[in-house]
């Protein structure tokens, strides 16, 4: 519970973000290092840093509105199997599908500072993935509830 309680604590929005964008940083200049002898982020690696943060950000801020149990059978659908569940699902999976492209890509076997750029890959994708997934939860749970017909998304509505 304490992980939730930070999630749910006041600013973490914003710290999250900070984290997200320092912590892209690091990974991106210690690849940068590995590679290249010397830790000089490109104006691309900046753009990314940016997302990151701006994703921690986001996701923090999701979370806090997708993230719950819902009133009515359709909100209980939407945000228990939409988002928990297939949210949850595809913000899992973003990683393994990152690095396992990365992997096959820079030939992770033969090159061993290639561990360091399919790991960075797997872990930024974790954090932009985390309020993308959460949303396409909740579409995909909105879409399912209307099909198994419970006709309504949030209490009052319909």
């Amino acid at each position: 519970m304490r992980g939730r309680a930070f999630v749910c604590s006041s600013g973490a929005d914003w710290a999250v973000g900070v984290l997200a964008a320092a912590g892209s940083a690091a990974l991106l200049g210690t690849d940068h290092v590995l590679h290249r002898g010397a830790m000089r982020l490109t104006w691309a690696d900046w753009l990314v840093v940016i997302w990151c943060g701006l994703s921690g950000f986001l996701g923090v801020r999701s979370w806090h509105r997708l993230w719950r149990n819902g009133r009515t059978p359709a909100e209980r659908f939407v945000y228990g199997v939409g988002v928990r569940r297939f949210g949850a699902g595809a913000l899992l999976l973003a990683p393994i599908v990152a690095g396992s492209v990365i992997w096959r890509m820079l030939n992770v076997a033969h090159d061993p500072a290639a561990w360091m750029a399919a790991l960075v890959c797997a872990l930024l994708s974790l954090i932009v993935t985390w309020p993308l997934a959460l949303w396409l939860g909740f579409v995909w749970g909105s879409m399912m509830s209307r099909v198994r017909g419970y006709g309504e998304t949030r209490a009052g509505e319909g």
